[in-house]
């Protein structure tokens, strides 16, 4: 059962391997990006329904990856997450549309709820604009 997909972009790769582990398990496709700049190119080849980005990698960021593929596409749902978090980079992650902010570290039962939250979104505005195209 495919639930949705999902790009996993994070620099460390028992984290970034450990999410995808946990979101497959929940019934997701997912792929992962080691950097902000493969991430990119990912998501010029493939639609993701939600990214998951890390803040604090080497190269661009996760702000920075944030702004550029919001530039691209304004309705890309993006939690981003960091284990440095402070109020500037939640609120640069926020104004810049972000769904969400996670502070790491976080339960695994955290990320899955947070993650079927935003599906739920994606759900309803999919489902808006279905009753849109039909009017």
């Amino acid at each position: 059962m495919n639930r949705g997909s999902i790009l996993i972009v994070d620099d460390v790769d028992f984290a970034r391997e450990g999410l995808a582990k946990i979101l497959s398990e929940e019934g997701f496709s997912v792929h992962t990006a080691c950097d902000g700049e493969f991430a990119l190119t990912e998501t010029r080849k493939r639609k993701y329904d939600l990214i998951i980005t890390d803040i604090k990698m080497d190269g661009l960021d996760g702000i920075e990856l944030t702004r550029r593929i919001k530039k691209k596409n304004p309705i890309q749902h993006i939690i981003v997450m960091t284990a440095y978090g402070d109020i500037d980079s939640y609120l640069d992650a926020m104004n810049l549309g972000s769904f969400d902010y996670i502070n790491k570290p976080f339960t695994s039962k955290e990320l899955i709820r947070i993650v079927n939250k935003a599906f739920e979104k994606i759900k309803t505005e999919e489902l808006k604009a279905e009753e849109f195209d039909t009017t």
